[in-house]
């Protein structure tokens, strides 16, 4: 459909079965701006850069975006249980505004950036490209935000990079493949963040709040500055910590770290 489709109300876009829908058209807001809301089993792609200011809602099968297809104007997107948001046909990486729900993400070889992120996420979020994923060449990027986005039991198998000023609340238990950035890592009341990836740059922000942190076996994590959680960190057999503050002439001291409890579970510190 290469028309341009203005929505009014909450319109849904129904796509059955195996079929694959694809909408070139600019999809905008009309008199009485409202939700795009995905239905069906089958895929819808679409290939604008749409300028509607509503949530987008994938309630049922996929969503993609494909060639230069973008719903950054979109106030949120609600990736529901059984869903899939797929951005692995973008020729470069993707912003949304915010991102909730319990469906699965697929970022293929591309960066999924959350501008101004408020929501709770409790799916998936993976690549389908297993050369970018080994080589750090993925990731999701949580932006500047007061509220923060919030991963509950979520497993994120890719790396989380953290603006300077943006914030990632940790509630459950979470996996991620790695952390880095300078912003606020929250771990909430009986939380646990595990990280099973490689070594990506350094983690230079704060970490906060009295939830855990383990580092499993084939995870790597550095930590650079200032930080307070007062949970169990634990580096299990083949995990490696390293803690790494470096002063203006490059000669590394111990960071801060305090409140913590170490567990050494033959992992590499």
């Amino acid at each position: 459909l290469s028309n341009g489709i203005s929505l009014t109300g909450d319109p849904t876009f129904e796509v059955d079965g195996s079929q694959a829908d694809t909408i070139s058209g600019v999809i905008g807001d009309g008199s009485e701006p409202g939700d795009l809301v995905k239905t069906g089993s089958g895929e819808l792609d679409l290939s604008s850069q749409e300028t509607y200011t509503g949530t987008t809602v994938i309630q049922n099968g996929k969503l993609a975006l494909t060639g230069a297809g973008s719903i950054s104007d979109s106030s949120n997107l609600d990736v529901e249980s059984g869903a899939t948001f797929d951005i692995s046909g973008l020729t470069s990486g993707a912003k949304v505004t915010s991102l909730s729900g319990s469906g699965a993400v697929n970022v293929g070889s591309n960066e999924l950036q959350l501008t101004v992120p408020s929501g709770t996420f409790s799916g998936t979020i993976s690549s389908t490209d297993l050369a970018s994923r080994l080589s750090n060449n993925v990731s999701i990027e949580i932006g500047p935000s007061s509220l923060g986005e919030t991963l509950e039991n979520a497993n994120v198998d890719l790396a989380v990079e953290i603006d300077d000023k943006g914030v990632l609340n940790i509630d459950g238990n979470v996996t991620a493949g790695n952390v880095d950035g300078f912003g606020v890592i929250n771990l909430q009341a009986d939380s646990t963040l595990n990280i099973n990836g490689q070594e990506g740059d350094s983690y230079q922000g704060t970490i906060d709040g009295s939830g855990n942190i383990t580092i499993s076996s084939g995870g790597e994590v550095s930590l650079v500055g200032s930080n307070v959680w007062t949970g169990v960190t634990t580096v299990q057999s083949g995990g490696n910590l390293t803690l790494d503050d470096p002063n203006a002439n490059g000669t590394p001291h111990p960071p801060n770290i305090t409140g913590t409890s170490f567990i050494h579970d033959n992992g590499s510190i």
